[in-house]
Order: C-alpha cells, then sequence, then structure tokens
C-alpha cells in the first residue's frame, strides 16, 4: 500500500483540491482525518464478521499472588481476546488452554495452575489465584487494533540508542526540511518510521522538541520495545501506536481512496458525495467477504487440549 502523503495527493487529484493555503482549501491534516476514519470503518467491518483476522499475541509473565493482568493496550475494542493459554514452565509447548470465565465463577483460592479466565475492564482475572511466578507463562491471542496513520512529520538527522537499557540516549531533528514541530507537539508521543512507512518504534513519550536545534527531550524512564529500532534518515510521526502506511491488505487501499474522496467531496458540499456513497457500501461489502475464507486448506475438528495425547501420536491427531 502507498505511504499516506501519495494517498493525499491522489484524493487531491481526483476530488480537484490540489490548490489550499494554511488558511484557505482542505489541509492535509483533513485527508488524514479521512484515512484514520476508512482504516477504522474498514477493520470494524471486518471484525464484526471475521474473528480471525489481525491476529497479534502477547506474552506476559505470571506472578505469584497476582489475579489480574492488563490486556495489550492496542487490543481491538479493548476486549477483544481469541484465547489465552497457561504454562507452568514458561515453555509453549506446556502450554494449556484456559477456558474463558464469568466474574460469578471468580475463585479467590490460590493453585498452582489456573482453570480459567474473567474478562474484565483493561484486564483480564486468573482463576484460581496462581501459586508460583512463571517468566512468559502467559499467552494472549487478540484482535489488534491497527495503528493510526499519519504523514511524515520531520527527519531524523541523529539518534543514539542505548541496545542494553533500551533507552534512547538522544534524538535530533532535521529542521531544514519539512520540520513540523507544532503539529507533533500536539500530541505526547511519537513514533519512528522507515523509509517505506514501516513503523520501527513506538510509543515514544516526550516533552519539548527545541526549535532551532530539533533535539527531541524523550520523557525520562520510557524504553522501547524488544525488537524495535531507529536509524538516522528515519521519519517521525505524530502519536501513540501511528504508521506511514496502512498495515490493511493492498487490496484495501481502494477503499481507503474512495472514503477519502466521498469525505472530502461532503466537504465541498459536492453533488458527487451521494453516488459516492453506495460505492462505498458496495465496496465494502465486497472487501468483507474477501476475508470471510483467509485460506482454502481443509478444515478438522479442533483439539483444544493434547495433554493426553502422545507427542508422537499428534500428526495423526491433526
Amino acid at each position: 500500500m502507498q505511504r499516506v502523503e501519495l494517498q493525499i495527493e491522489r484524493v487531491r487529484r481526483e476530488t480537484e483540491n490540489e490548490e489550499f493555503t494554511e488558511t484557505t482549501g482542505i489541509q492535509d491534516q483533513e485527508f488524514v482525518d479521512f484515512l484514520n476514519d476508512a482504516q477504522k470503518d474498514m477493520q470494524s467491518a471486518i471484525a464484526r464478521q471475521h474473528q480471525n483476522v489481525f491476529i497479534a499475541e502477547d506474552l506476559q509473565d505470571v506472578v505469584s499472588g497476582q489475579e489480574a493482568y492488563a490486556l495489550p493496550d492496542d487490543i481491538f475494542l479493548d476486549n477483544r481476546i481469541t484465547n489465552v493459554w497457561y504454562s507452568d514452565t514458561g515453555k509453549s509447548r506446556d502450554n494449556r488452554r484456559l477456558r474463558s470465565g464469568t466474574l460469578t465463577e471468580r475463585i479467590f483460592d490460590r493453585s498452582n495452575v489456573p482453570a480459567l479466565y474473567i474478562r474484565r475492564t483493561g484486564e483480564i482475572l486468573l482463576s484460581p489465584i496462581p501459586r508460583s511466578f512463571v517468566a512468559n507463562g502467559l499467552t494472549i491471542n487478540y484482535v489488534r487494533k491497527l495503528p493510526e496513520l499519519d504523514v511524515r512529520r520531520a527527519q531524523i538527522s541523529a539518534i543514539t540508542l542505548d541496545t542494553n537499557t533500551r533507552q534512547i540516549t538522544s534524538l535530533t531533528l532535521d529542521t531544514t526540511s519539512d520540520f513540523q514541530r507544532d503539529e507533533l507537539l500536539k500530541d505526547a508521543y511519537m513514533c519512528i518510521v522507515d523509509r517505506k512507512g514501516v513503523q520501527t518504534m513506538s510509543r515514544i513519550e516526550f516533552t519539548d522538541i527545541d526549535p532551532n536545534t530539533g533535539v527531541v527531550t524523550v520523557e525520562s524512564g520510557f524504553t522501547y520495545r524488544e525488537g524495535e529500532t531507529a536509524e538516522n534518515g528515519f521519519y517521525v510521526v505524530r502519536g501513540y501506536n501511528a504508521t506511514n502506511v496502512s498495515d490493511l491488505p493492498d487490496t484495501c487501499e481502494r477503499y481507503l481512496i474512495q472514503y477519502s474522496n466521498w469525505k472530502a467531496f461532503k466537504r465541498d458540499s459536492s453533488a458527487d458525495s451521494g453516488e459516492g456513497s453506495q460505492e462505498l457500501l458496495s465496496m465494502r461489502d465486497e472487501l468483507v467477504g474477501v476475508f470471510a475464507q483467509v485460506d482454502d486448506d481443509v478444515k478438522h475438528i479442533a483439539i483444544d487440549d493434547t495433554q493426553f495425547i502422545d507427542d508422537d501420536d499428534l500428526w495423526v491427531a491433526f
């Protein structure tokens, strides 16, 4: 899929909104909002029909005596859990699937092995409460919320990372080319994307950007996630979890463009907006249908618990 900047250029051409100033016409930020609205609409439509799309996995340590565990901050609708697994060794081969329970089934006693998990706002409860610490003992599979879309706000001229503590030692932005300091300061967070628009670091909390030098004051204590990185020449975008290229499949790009065209026509009070709404509904239904079957392989009866099946016989069972 194309970068957001290129998508905006296309929408401007198709809606004849190429001429604008800081005080007249549709601003780039409005088109960014249109594209984000389109992405959210598309993901919501897909998620309503197909629960096994956009699946991600989160590993957490199980703490002795701790009942509540926070859900990932990018979980869709704050509660779209697919399944939860517990391992008493922390190894995936020993994972046992936990049953989904309700608050009325909550057990306050402690046990070596929890039997179920219970959803509660922003977290899950393990029941019974685990008695022992297990590193990476909890695996949560969930539907992830796609990162917000944004344009490049500045380019990195210098960055130093401490790979031992996973902290940003220094971060400087280029002030000589398309330096959007004011836009970045509207949010307390920024993300880093590479030249292709792929997110390489997220959730960077900062307090200020020097308007003359471009030095970013990163919030004390910020640590980037394992596997994240950044280099000179990469770009920053605005937001807690943002990127420059949508994570939707390429085939969905036409919906993002058509949705943005429709919003632009409405913004211009154009008669074309009426026809565009019908095309949008038809296109969305078509694209949602594409996700109905994400693979063509043969499906078998699911086996949730393999503890009584010998490892050598697993290939027969599956």
